[in-house]
């Protein structure tokens, strides 16, 4: 909406209709200017947030929901628009109309601002229902997708798995928290609580992705015996562990004050904000260093493992679409603009759901042994072993008895000898 320049420098905008399916409401600022030359000056804005029913509108009956003055850097190129800036934000829409009145210090802006451009953004309703009917079909492939992989895979025990499918089976739980089937709570429920767990859930999935990247490339060049807790795994958890908490104390930081102040814009109004983001980047730029010295370091050595190499591959050329995609969801704001359309929500989702979900198929094994087909030969074996030693106890006993009779035999033609011979010299001495 474009508003004129008046003496009084009083605005206000109206919004009507609204209710929980619009998710949110948004409001922002910005000028433009006559001046041939770049602006860099501080703006006073008073804002006044009132919100009414349906059923009190007819009476004029409003509801104060926040009033307070906030001070922004407005910056302005020559002839062109100024810098935008946020009036308001409303997460939760507990009213079905509201009114902004917004009042501008008319000293340090009269000389070059002509217009006043107020836009306001909510989601559709039909988007809203979009968004749910997807999620709850990523959520029924996923509980599908990770039924049938623990089904193939759980005859071989957890032990014995492979390192990518230890990594993969977890991740698939992550994947359903990242799905959120409780979602639809977040939209009925304006509790810190629920805000709190959407960013818990939303957060510590990123950071299972960013370690499975990290763990499984570096994973390649060290024996499964090699890979313990305090040598592999414990200097990759300390930076990654650094970098979820950063991103996580943003996240709810952001969410939290903007759900208490609706006039709240987090980059002016978070003392050292900056500095907070600076420290994120540098922690993730650091991790990207180490992802690619790792990957180099693989495709070294790599070549003494040919049987390792398809797989690698197969896992690089995947994971690197990913996680290209991923920077530019993250550049491109994942946690407000890739909900204003079906098409980014739905882009955003489907990276890391077909990415999971088609990684887990391609490390289900050739083939399960069932319980009763493990049963059933160990049962075999233990009667072939059971066999075989009543068969060599059978012909030790054969051999003892032929023994044993032989002796026997020659003791008794021993006796009969002697008694032969003392018959013999007993005739001679009565001849």
């Amino acid at each position: 909406m474009v508003f004129n320049w008046r003496d009084d420098t009083e605005y206000y905008a109206t919004v009507h209709d609204l209710n929980r399916l619009n998710e949110f409401l948004y409001i922002d600022v910005h000028f433009s200017s006559l001046l041939s030359v770049d602006v860099k000056t501080e703006v006073d804005f008073i804002l006044k947030l009132t919100a009414t029913n349906d059923y009190d509108l007819p009476k004029n009956k409003w509801t104060e929901l926040s009033s307070s003055t906030h001070t922004r850097t407005v910056t302005c190129e020559k002839k062109s628009n100024c810098s935008r800036h946020t009036l308001v934000y409303e997460p939760y829409l507990n009213y079905q109309n509201y009114r902004l009145d917004l009042q501008v210090d008319p000293k340090t802006t009269r000389e070059f601002i002509t217009n006043i451009y107020i836009d306001v953004f909510f989601v559709r309703r039909g988007m809203t229902m979009f968004e749910l009917f997807f999620r709850y079909v990523f959520v029924m492939l996923n509980i599908i997708c990770f039924t049938y992989f623990v089904k193939r895979v759980r005859g071989y025990g957890f032990r014995t798995f492979d390192f990518e499918q230890k990594w993969v089976a977890c991740l698939l739980l992550l994947l359903l928290l990242f799905n959120n089937p409780l979602w639809p709570i977040l939209l009925l429920s304006s509790s810190g609580f629920v805000v709190f767990l959407d960013a818990f859930v939303t957060t510590i999935f990123f950071l299972g992705i960013w370690g499975f990247w990290l763990c499984l490339i570096d994973g390649y060049r060290y024996r499964p015996e090699e890979r313990t807790i305090k040598k592999f795994y414990l200097p990759k958890f300390i930076p990654l562990f650094l970098l979820w908490l950063f991103f996580f104390i943003i996240y709810i930081w952001g969410q939290m004050h903007e759900k208490n102040d609706s006039q709240y814009e987090t980059t002016n109004d978070i003392p050292g904000f900056i500095t907070l983001e600076i420290i994120m980047f540098l922690i993730f730029l650091f991790y990207i260093l180490w992802v690619i010295y790792a990957c180099i370091r693989v495709f070294i050595e790599i070549k003494e493992k040919p049987d390792q190499k398809k797989r690698f591959y197969t896992f690089f050329i995947i994971s690197a679409i990913t996680f290209i995609l991923t920077i530019l969801v993250v550049s491109g704001g994942f946690v407000n603009s890739l909900r204003n359309t079906s098409l980014e929500f739905l882009a955003t989702y489907v990276i890391y759901n077909s990415y999971l979900l088609s990684y887990s198929v391609a490390l289900l094994p050739a083939s399960k042994p069932t319980d009763k087909f493990s049963h059933t030969e160990l049962d075999e074996d233990t009667t072939d072993l059971e066999e075989s030693i009543n068969k060599e106890s059978e012909n030790s006993d054969g051999v003892a008895l032929h023994t044993h009779n032989y002796m026997k035999s020659e003791e008794e033609s021993e006796k009969s000898s002697e008694k032969y011979s003392n018959s013999s010299s007993s005739s001679n001495e009565t001849d």
